[in-house]
């Protein structure tokens, strides 16, 4: 069974089980193989559940934003399938449109190898995931999370 990714528009009705995935993400392209940075906020009921910050290391010096972006996305997803919270709707929230990404990738993108495990995730675990664009000045608490170790690489 495969769920269909569609952009959440804003008059879409939420419902009280939703579990919002907030991600904001930097990459270094020119550091070693190129270094991504994230922050990743989990909501329910309006209330956080958790709140982290990664790095991934990619195997070539392509890093881009909308190769980290999905790199944290598929490290939300990841939280949501370990922790179960799969059977509830999913909104996940970035700064870069995903939707058209996600349906027609690019196979020679940094990003390809990602956003094809996020398809895999959504189809396997049966995700009913949403997603929607917000201007990185709206979505701070994540970004703050990933500049914190975006500072720490930078410092080495």
């Amino acid at each position: 069974m495969h769920r269909q990714n569609k952009l959440l528009l804003p008059e879409t009705p939420l419902s009280d089980d939703l579990i919002t995935i907030n991600v904001a993400s930097l990459c270094i392209p020119n550091a070693d193989n190129g270094v991504i940075t994230y922050g990743v906020i989990i909501n329910q009921h309006g209330s956080k559940i958790e709140a982290y910050a990664g790095t991934h290391r990619l195997k070539s010096n392509r890093a881009s934003n909308i190769c980290a972006e999905h790199v944290a996305m598929v490290s939300g997803l990841n939280y949501v399938i370990q922790y179960e919270l799969n059977h509830y709707p999913i909104l996940m929230v970035s700064s870069i449109k995903v939707c058209p990404i996600l349906e027609n990738i690019s196979e020679d993108a940094a990003y390809a190898p990602a956003a094809h495990y996020i398809n895999e995730l959504i189809s396997n675990h049966y995700i009913n995931v949403h997603f929607t664009w917000q201007p990185r000045i709206d979505n701070q608490a994540a970004l703050q999370l990933a500049m914190k170790k975006y500072q720490l690489i930078i410092k080495g």
